[in-house]
Parts: C-alpha cells; sequence; structure tokens
C-alpha cells in the first residue's frame, strides 16, 4: 500500500468502527472473512477497503511478501548452505522482509550461534538492512538481542543477532506456572529493554508477546527492530511502512498518525493485561469512548480460565486489576497519547511500588490507602521495633531483680533497682507511645517511636546516669535503623552527659563504646580507636566488668584499627585478644567468633589465605554453636567467610554458594531492605561479576540498588556504593550514558554525606575518568583523575594502591590523547608495586596491558610484548577461565606480536580476545572494536585479503556511527 507518510489510512472518526469489524473478521476463516468484506462493500466500499488493506498490509504482511518473493525466485526457497561466515543451521521463521535462521560461525576457533536473517532479493534489502544493522548496533542492552554481525552474500543482505535459547514469553511464564508478582517482574525487564530504545531515539512499533523471548536463564529478551522507527526529523529515509499488527496497535497506528514512544506505551500496556490475564484483550473490548477504569479491567478478565489463578495476597487475578495493577494498565491503555504515561520510566516506576506496596504516582491517594500500603511494606521493621522494645523491658526486669537480689551491696543494689525502676517506667511510656490513639491515629514508625522515646528521655534531666544510658540506647538503635545522623545527636549527648565528674565509671564506659560504634560508621577511625580504648580501660577498673564486655570492646578497637588500614597493627590485636577471650569465654560466644572472623579478613588483607580461610571458618562454627544454622548471625560470618574466599580465584564458586545461604537467611529472618541483607546481596553480585557474568550480574544490581534507594533504607553513603557498582556494570555492556549519569548521583550523595572531595569517592571518580574517556570525552576524563589524584596525594598519601589505580586510568587517557611520553613515566609508576601486593590482585594487569600499549606507542614493541606477557601472566592469576578481562592483555600482546611481524600468533590471541569479550560486548562496544580492527590488521598482514575486507565491511558502519573514541581505530583501519 503506497500511502504517503503522513496521509492517514482512514478518517480518525472510523478507526472505532474499523477495529469492532477487525475484531469480528479475525474469527472468521478465509471463505466467512472474503464474504463478509463482500457484503460490507455493497454498503460502504471505503469501508471495506480500508479494512481489507489493514488485514493485507499488517496482519498477514510476512507471509504476502514470502509467498510473492517465492514465486519471483523459484528455486531459492532452499535454505542456504551458508551465509557469509556463518553456516545455516535451521530455519526459525519469517521477520521483516526476510527469512531467519540459526546459524553457526565457521572457520573460527571458537563456536558462536546466532539467530541469522537473509533479507529478500528486493532493490531497497541493503538500504534497509543498513538501516537495521544502525538501530540494533545502538541498542546495547541485556534485555535486547545483540547485534553480532552484518554484510551481503550474493547480493543478499544478513544480519546476525544474538541466539535467544528460550521460548515465548507467555509460553515460558506458562511453563514455569509464574504467579502475577513474578510476570510484572519479567514485563519490567521488557520496559527496560524499550525505555534504552527510546533514550537512542528508537520506537519498536510493533511491540507484542511474540517479539519477547524468555531465556532458558529467565532473562527476557525484545526481538525484531525491523520495522522500529528513529525518532530523527533528520532521517528522510526513514521507510513510511505500515507493517504492524492490528491487535496490539494504537489507535493512532490505526488512523495514521505520527507514531511517538507513547505508541510502544500502549503496546506495553496490552502486553502487561495480557500477561496478568493469560488471554490478549479482545480488539472489540478497546472501541471506547470513555477511559477504561479498573472495573471494567476486572469484568474483561473474569472471563478467562485463569480467573481463579491467586495473587500473592490471595486475591484472584481480577481482583488484583481492580486495584493499583489495574489502575497502572488503564493508563497505559489511554486513548489519547497525551494522557498516557509520559515515558516507559514512568511506567517502570508506578510497577515498581505496586511491587513495594506503595502509592502510585498516578493520583493523590487518601489517607487511608496510603497508610494502609505503609503498613503493609513496614510490617517486618515494626515488628522488629516492638520485639526489640519488649526484649529492653525484659532486660530491665531482669536488672531489677539482679540488683535487689544483691544484699552484700546494698547500697549500689539501691542505686541500681532505683535506675531500673526508673527504666522500666519509661519502656512503658514509649511503648503507650506506640498506640495510634497516641500518635493522631497514624501507625507509628520505629524511627517516630525512637524520637518520641528521645523526648521522654527529657525527663530524666534529674537523673543523668539514666538519661546518659538511655541515650546511648537510643543511639545504638538509630544506626540500627541506618541513621547516622539521628544517632550521633543522641550519642552527643551522651556523651556530654557522661563527661561529667561525677558520672559513674561503668556508665561513661557504656556511653563511649555506644560512641565508637558510631565514629566507625561515619569512618572517623582516630576517635573511635581513642574511645574504645578509654572504654577498655575503664571497664578493666571495675571489678565487676564481665570477660563478655571486655571481649565486645575488643571488637571495636580492632574494628577501628582495620578502619585506620593498618593491618599489621590490626592483626598483632587480634592475636592477642582472640587467645585472652577465647581463654575466657571459649570457642562458643558469639564476641570470639566475632574476633575470629575479624583476624581472618585481616590475614587476607595480609595475603596469608590459608591462615585466613582457617580463621574465618572458626568464626562460622563458633556463630553456628551459639544460633544453629540459620540464624542471623550465622549468615553474616558466611558473608564474611565469602569475602575471604574472594581472594582467590579458585575460591569464587565457594565464596558464591556462602553468600547464597547468607542472603537466603538475612531474607527469611529480617526482609529484603535490611542492612543486612543489601550488604549480602551486594557481595553476591560482586562474585558473579569477578567470575565474569556481568550480563546476569547487570538487572540483580538495578534491582538492588532500587530497593536501596527507598526512603530510610540506606545512608547516602551507602546508597552511592550501591550506585557505583551499578554504574561499573553499565559501562562493562556498553551503557556508558547510564554509567555517567549513575556515577554522578554516586557522587552526589557521597558529598552530601561526607562533604566535597572525601577520598570514599575516589572510586566513582576513577570510574568516571574511564567512561568519560570511553564516550570520546578525553580532556573532561583527564580533568577528573588529576583531580582525583590530588584529593588522594592531599588526603590519603599513604594508600598507594588507590594512587596507582588512578594513576593507570590517567595513563590510559594520555595514550588515546596521543601523548605516550607523558603516559610512559606514569604508567611505570603505576605498575610498580609493592611486594606485599597479592599476586591476585584484579588491578595490576589491567595496568600492565596498558603500560604495554604505550610502551608499543613510542616504537619499543619488543618491551611491549614482554609486558604484554607479564600482564597475561598475572591476568590468568586474578581471574578465573573465561573471564572477559583476560581480554585486555591477550590484546595488548596481540598488538605487540604484530609490530614484530608475527601476525598468525596476533590473529589467535585476537580471537580468543572476541570469544571472551563477546559474553559482555555487544558488537559495537568499544573493546570489541578495538579488537576486530587489530583482527584485520593481522589477516591483512596474513595476505587473507577476501576475509580481512570482509571484517573491514562489518566494522566501518560502526566505527562511523560510534563514539569519538573510535577515531584512532578509524585511522589504523583506513591505513591497510
Amino acid at each position: 500500500m503506497n500511502t504517503p507518510p503522513g496521509e492517514p489510512l482512514f478518517a480518525p472518526e472510523r478507526w472505532r468502527e474499523v477495529r469492532r469489524l477487525l475484531a469480528r473478521l479475525e474469527a472468521l476463516d478465509d471463505d466467512g472473512r472474503a464474504a463478509e468484506l463482500a457484503r460490507i462493500a455493497a454498503g460502504d466500499a471505503e469501508l471495506a477497503h480500508a479494512v481489507r488493506t489493514l488485514m493485507d498490509d499488517a496482519g498477514a504482511a510476512t507471509e504476502r511478501l514470502s509467498g510473492d518473493f517465492d514465486r519471483l525466485f523459484a528455486g531459492e526457497s532452499e535454505m542456504p548452505a551458508a551465509v557469509g561466515p556463518f553456516r545455516l543451521l535451521r530455519r526459525l521463521g519469517e521477520g521483516g522482509m526476510g527469512t531467519v535462521y540459526l546459524a553457526e560461525r565457521h572457520g573460527a576457533d571458537f563456536t558462536q550461534r546466532v539467530a541469522l536473517k537473509l533479507l529478500d532479493r528486493v532493490a531497497s534489502a541493503p538500504r534497509l538492512a543498513a538501516r537495521e544493522r544502525r538501530i540494533l548496533a545502538a541498542l546495547a542492552h541485556p534485555n535486547i538481542t545483540a547485534f553480532v554481525d552484518a554484510g551481503t552474500d550474493d547480493g543478499r543482505a544478513w544480519l546476525a543477532m544474538e541466539y535467544v535459547d528460550g521460548e515465548p514469553l507467555l509460553e515460558g511464564c506458562e511453563r514455569r506456572a509464574l504467579d502475577v508478582r513474578a510476570r510484572v517482574a519479567l514485563f519490567d525487564q521488557v520496559c527496560a529493554a524499550v525505555a534504552h530504545a527510546h533514550a537512542q531515539l528508537v520506537v519498536h512499533r510493533d511491540l507484542k508477546p511474540s517479539n519477547v523471548y524468555l531465556s532458558r536463564a529467565g532473562v527476557a529478551k525484545l526481538l525484531d527492530f525491523g520495522i522500529a522507527q528513529v525518532l530523527d526529523p533528520s532521517d528522510e529515509k526513514t521507510p513510511a511502512t505500515r507493517v504492524f499488527t492490528p491487535e496490539y496497535a494504537a489507535p493512532e497506528q490505526l488512523r495514521g498518525e505520527r507514531v511517538t514512544t507513547a505508541t510502544d506505551v500502549y503496546a506495553l500496556g496490552l502486553l502487561l493485561y495480557e500477561l496478568v490475564v493469560g488471554h490478549r484483550l479482545p480488539a472489540a473490548a478497546r472501541e471506547r469512548a470513555t477511559d477504561w477504569t479498573t472495573a471494567e479491567l476486572a469484568r474483561q478478565a473474569s472471563t478467562d480460565t485463569r480467573e481463579a489463578e491467586t495473587g500473592p495476597d490471595g486475591r484472584t487475578v481480577a481482583r488484583l486489576l481492580r486495584g493499583d495493577l489495574g489502575r497502572i494498565i488503564a493508563h497505559a491503555l489511554e486513548p489519547s497519547p497525551d494522557r498516557r504515561y509520559g515515558s516507559v520510566e514512568l511506567l517502570r516506576e508506578d510497577l515498581a511500588r505496586w511491587l513495594g506496596h506503595r502509592p502510585l504516582t498516578l493520583a493523590r491517594p487518601g489517607l487511608a490507602y496510603a497508610l494502609g500500603r505503609f503498613v503493609r511494606r513496614n510490617r517486618l521493621a515494626v515488628s522488629i521495633a516492638a520485639i526489640a522494645v519488649l526484649a529492653l523491658v525484659a532486660a530491665t526486669t531482669i536488672a531489677l531483680w539482679q540488683a535487689r537480689a544483691r544484699a552484700d551491696e546494698a547500697r549500689r543494689a539501691l542505686a541500681q533497682a532505683r535506675r531500673a525502676e526508673a527504666m522500666q517506667q519509661f519502656l512503658s511510656d514509649v511503648i503507650r507511645q506506640a498506640s495510634p490513639d497516641e500518635n493522631g491515629g497514624e501507625p507509628i514508625t520505629p524511627h517516630q517511636l525512637l524520637e518520641k522515646g528521645e523526648r521522654l528521655a527529657d525527663g530524666f534531666a534529674g537523673q543523668p546516669e539514666l538519661q546518659a544510658e538511655v541515650l546511648a540506647q537510643l543511639g545504638e538503635l538509630y544506626l540500627a535503623l541506618s541513621d547516622p545522623d539521628s544517632a550521633g545527636r543522641a550519642l552527643e549527648r551522651a556523651r556530654q552527659l557522661a563527661d561529667a565528674p561525677s558520672m559513674p565509671t561503668g556508665v561513661r564506659a557504656r556511653v563511649l563504646l555506644a560512641l565508637t560504634q558510631w565514629e566507625a560508621v561515619v569512618a572517623r577511625f582516630d576517635d573511635a580507636l581513642a574511645h574504645a580504648r578509654e572504654s577498655l580501660a575503664l571497664y578493666r577498673g571495675e571489678p565487676d566488668t564481665q570477660a563478655k564486655t571486655i571481649a565486645e570492646v575488643d571488637i571495636s578497637i580492632a574494628q577501628a584499627l582495620d578502619g585506620k588500614g593498618d593491618a599489621a597493627e590490626t592483626e598483632k590485636f587480634l592475636r592477642e585478644a582472640v587467645a585472652r577471650d577465647s581463654a575466657a569465654l571459649g570457642d562458643h560466644d558469639d564476641s570470639v567468633a566475632e574476633l575470629w572472623l575479624l583476624l581472618g579478613y585481616t590475614l587476607a588483607v595480609r595475603g596469608e589465605l590459608d591462615e585466613a580461610e582457617r580463621a574465618s571458618r572458626k568464626g562460622v562454627e563458633g556463630y553456628r554453636a551459639v544460633y544453629g544454622d540459620d540464624g542471623f548471625e550465622v549468615a553474616h560470618a558466611l558473608n564474611e567467610l565469602a569475602l575471604v574466599l574472594s581472594w582467590r580465584k579458585e575460591g569464587l564458586a565457594a565464596a558464591e554458594d556462602a553468600l547464597r545461604d547468607a542472603v537466603r537467611i538475612f531474607r527469611k529472618l529480617v526482609g529484603e531492605t535490611h542492612q543486612k541483607t543489601l550488604s549480602a546481596e551486594r557481595n553476591l553480585i560482586t562474585m558473579m561479576e569477578r567470575r565474569g557474568r556481568y550480563l546476569e550480574a547487570l538487572p540483580e544490581r538495578e534491582a538492588l540498588a532500587a530497593r536501596a534507594a527507598r526512603p530510610g533504607v540506606t545512608t547516602p553513603r551507602e546508597l552511592a556504593t550501591h550506585y557505583l557498582a551499578l554504574a561499573m556494570d553499565y559501562a562493562q555492556v556498553g551503557r556508558f550514558a547510564d554509567a555517567e549519569e549513575t556515577l554522578r548521583r554516586s557522587l552526589a550523595l557521597g558529598e552530601q554525606a561526607q562533604g566535597p572531595r572525601s577520598v570514599a569517592d575516589q572510586g566513582a571518580r576513577n570510574e568516571l575518568g574511564d567512561v568519560l574517556l570511553l564516550l570520546g570525552r578525553d580532556g573532561e576524563a583527564e580533568r577528573v583523575l588529576r583531580e582525583a589524584i590530588a584529593i588522594q596525594q592531599d588526603q590519603q598519601p599513604d594508600d598507594t594502591a588507590r594512587l596507582k589505580r588512578l594513576q593507570a586510568s590517567l595513563g590510559e587517557v594520555l595514550h588515546i590523547e596521543g601523548r605516550d611520553g607523558e603516559a610512559l613515566p606514569l604508567l611505570v609508576e603505576a605498575t610498580t608495586l609493592a611486594a606485599s601486593v597479592p599476586e591476585t590482585d584484579v588491578s595490576r594487569p589491567l595496568a600492565l596491558a596498558c603500560l604495554a600499549e604505550v610502551q608499543l606507542g613510542v616504537g619499543d614493541a619488543t618491551t611491549a610484548a614482554a609486558t604484554a606477557r607479564s600482564a597475561l601472566d598475572y591476568a590468568r592469576k586474578a581471574y578465573p577461565p573465561g573471564h572477559p578481562k583476560l581480554g585486555f592483555a591477550l590484546y595488548a600482546l596481540a598488538r605487540a606480536d604484530l609490530a614484530l611481524g608475527k601476525p598468525q600468533e596476533a590473529e589467535s590471541l585476537l580471537r580468543e580476545t572476541l570469544k571472551l569479550r563477546a559474553t559482555v560486548h555487544a558488537a559495537a562496544h568499544p573493546r570489541m572494536l578495538e579488537a576486530n580492527v587489530a583482527l584485520a590488521e593481522a589477516l591483512t598482514a596474513e595476505g587473507k585479503a577476501d576475509e580481512a575486507r570482509m571484517l573491514r565491511d562489518g566494522v566501518e558502519p560502526l566505527l562511523d556511527a560510534a563514539l569519538p573514541y573510535h577515531r584512532a581505530l578509524r585511522a589504523r583501519l583506513a591505513q591497510r
């Protein structure tokens, strides 16, 4: 159909009538459909023509085109044996003016399976292939099938894409019997893919269940951008095709109006409905003069066989649709594009709120609505607070009994009894404040309860000893709720009271110990160490101090020493403390177990890995003896053990197993937003990354950061750490703009927590410099890294490891800028490491690989080869087999071999590099492009001109459309 791009397919006022007719026709067979259309044409020829054209162009476009070309090119219906560098295995299906095959790369030293689309023989096929290739190459996202390769073969254009070994999304959900919440979580992956496409100015325009696959690993993959539209008004060659699926088309598509990102939002609404309900929303049901209501959605759902299925709260699907989930779907299905969600990200935000039982963004909900969700998502925290308060009541009751029982110290017993009675009255007042009647009719949060307790503590102004103890206890509880600001306020008040000369020694020691914990959290380690040692001296001066108390103070001292970074002094102290406290308390004591864990970590830092593992396992055994296999502290111990195991690449699998067990226990006992759960999950994802599984780790990182960003869950400092880790994964998979944005959020949070120029943010500055370089903004990258080096030299000059990492990154920037003379001494300094640095250090091989590149740049190929071999040796010690970061050293050695006239060796190394990097990077990623450019150079040097030319033809368009970082690669490719 040759309709001009701006001409409506039919008049807007007719579209509802057309849709009703489509719904009726789709239920008929071919003969019945033809008869019905003939009958309609007799009375309304224009309407019959519009419907017939729409059905031909959209519903049967692929089949019709395939049949036409089969007739034009008789004899070509058989599957070719090979296309380009790929051997075809079997036909997968039709799509986008071509046939899709399962194919396998041949003639290489590695196996790579792809989905290869072979376009039909039409004059526009090469242009359409080039257009689709540009679109796919720009879309580097774990939930979008990755672009692999492209070219022409015997006059026919082809595209090779990632092969998804899985099944259609709906079938996968049914086969796995996923509940509604699990389906919504999968749907969010689809939304993330669409949002990424929109950020690249690409609209899919044909979103439907058959275009989403669920991999065997449970990852949703969005397929087929063959009819995607690039939202670039300068792109005059964008085809004006109306090929789409009517059942999933937005009203504006059917009217022939302009397609925007809102068009995809509408299709996502239909897809979400189908995922939740189990069947498609009928076309006839969508012809509405008014907006959808949740009741009408539920009524449509009630006709389905999944009506009886219950959701997470025991509610049926129809009942779920009457609630917030239905509101989300209804808003996505607004007939007017201007009234739908303004972006896919806004849709994702409401989905996250629904999953977290939080109010939606769609409207201002009533008080009962907001409070209902608040209580629901904070049920665990409220319960924990109540248990904590009851435990305190029990503890004070015991203290009262003990105080009265000590007849031999009547005076002290009387004083303690009075304090205990006052404490018991205080706690009774706090508990009474938890009643909604005392809180304006609203449920009280744990944080509000502590604030009320702090105000009640003012009533002890005439009893400074008791007031100091209450404030110290409140400070520790604030820390448990991740509120260091409130903790510091309460503990500073307690310290001022404890400084009074009349304050009993035991109370002062108790306050100082609590203060130490807060100072360690806010990284004031010198103050923490001084106060912990003062507390220890005071406790030792008290005749009745228990060995348990001494062990607890020892823990605080060790943590402060560790925070100061003096591993040797920390080890010395811990060996003494373990010997002393285990002799007094035995090994089956939780404080002794914690000291063993601290010793294990310290030994690992010092490279004594065998002894570190033994010490850490003693800590785990100690906690298990006290709390059982699934105790909270056991999960904490498993988390610490995993960190020690991870110092060796051979221990990564065991570390991951330990962390999975820790996460399981934490989730079971304290829920998904507790600090310990978040920390263990962060470490678990790090283990996945250490083993090279970045694509698997990224969705987990995104989900974890989203949870950590919820109000009141983490501190700004902790959230900054989550964002840093997420940004590093974004960079690994080529999402550099997302990486930059997330890093700047991390730096802003770090500044909020500890002010500007904090050394705690050096990791984010380092990563930002690396990302800016890959974005082609090397001048900005240089400024960021030089500022980071200045901060390091000014504030922590003794931390040479961090300084050298920054120097290595700056050296790479200078190398890319062509300033190898400046980069060389910097990288030599960065790679000159102390003997104490373990051979498994992951930063050393990366720095050595960069040094080899610079040595090659100044013309010293022989030294570059030796440095690259050293980098490869260290990389194999630091990373497990198959890790993509082994590619840095392999690539550096290949480049040196090329310069030394050894192209065959270089080719082998480069193919291994590409195989490793392809597990993470898309074809347009800078690391893939640099390796392919070098491979083209090697093939040319070997006389393999045809293969080199084919490779250049595939790489050049990616370089032309890529980041400024690739200018040097373009120049190298042009020389051949």
